[in-house]
């Protein structure tokens, strides 16, 4: 199986904490060092009108150099809303969002995989931080629940980047600059793979016992783990209540790892050097462990 990205594969564009309340998601993740934006509300564009309509759907960000973490809470009961299925497992890592250069010819892909996703819609949010203001405008699809049982997945195209990735906001105490991999926890990979396989059109490598990795564009990584490969990656205690079958870790790039250390020791988080990553565990990190690299 090709270890390389095939032309056109999507990146990691973000990730997305729900919860039930927003400031105590907010108050977890700057213990961890991250500094965060301030809440606005999520907005989609009404297709007929191009009248902005909420999502009922309140976000702030932890932004990078590349890739964020989104920290969200919903304010309706609503079945139908998008992030309904997800929500009822509690709080946790609910949303993977890849980036894409073209939504409408992946989301024909997934089709053409027998996935089924929402159709392409455009998406917007106020941004007030930094120096440059004005709404941030996406578009994107979601596949269903049914494609998709471990978390959100859906595919984003930044329409105004410069306006989201603004330096201002990209500094963090902890120095992680970079969203580098996520993984998904499934019981068996090799039985997975082919749906993940139509999902970023990549095919996936093995990477040991248990690991499937599909390679995505800009040095990103979607990997598939079996419980016993993430207690192996991990440790015991850094996975010790992580759910099954869901989005559980991320991968994230720091400028000097002795200095995040340095910080998270020194902010009472339990962290572990576990060859050359700094393993934060899934109980300091709103449910996801959280591994950090130079």
């Amino acid at each position: 199986m090709s270890a390389v990205a095939t032309a056109g594969a999507p990146a990691l564009d973000h990730v997305g904490f729900v919860g039930s309340a927003l400031p105590r998601l907010e108050a977890a993740m700057r213990r961890l060092g991250f500094s965060t934006t301030a809440p606005r509300e999520l907005m989609r564009v009404d297709a007929a009108t191009g009248a902005p309509v909420s999502l009922q759907q309140w976000s702030c960000h932890a932004v990078f150099g590349r890739g964020y973490l989104e920290l969200s809470a919903v304010v309706t009961d609503d079945p139908g809303h998008h992030l309904a299925a997800y929500r009822a497992r509690g709080d946790g890592l609910h949303i993977l969002a890849l980036g894409s250069d073209d939504p409408d010819a992946d989301w024909r892909r997934c089709g053409a995989a027998g996935l089924p996703c929402t159709a392409p819609a455009d998406a917007s949010r106020r941004i007030e931080y930094g120096t440059r203001h004005g709404e941030a405008r996406f578009r994107w699809f979601m596949l269903q629940p049914q494609a998709s049982p471990e978390g959100l997945l859906c595919f984003a195209r930044n329409l105004t980047p410069a306006l989201v990735f603004q330096p201002e906001v990209s500094r963090h105490p902890n120095g992680v600059e970079a969203l580098c991999e996520v993984v998904v926890q499934v019981e068996s990979p090799a039985a997975a793979a082919a749906r993940f396989a139509g999902v970023t059109g990549v095919e996936p490598r093995a990477d040991g016992e248990g690991v499937l990795r599909f390679a995505l564009a800009g040095g990103d990584a979607l990997t598939l783990a079996s419980p016993q490969a993430l207690q192996r990656r991990f440790g015991d205690a850094a996975v010790q209540g992580v759910a099954r079958g869901r989005f559980v870790a991320l991968q994230l790039r720091v400028a000097q790892l002795s200095a995040a250390e340095a910080w998270l020791r020194a902010a009472g988080v339990a962290c572990e050097r576990r060859g050359a990553e700094l393993v934060v565990p899934a109980r300091e990190a709103c449910g996801a462990v959280l591994a950090l690299r130079e």
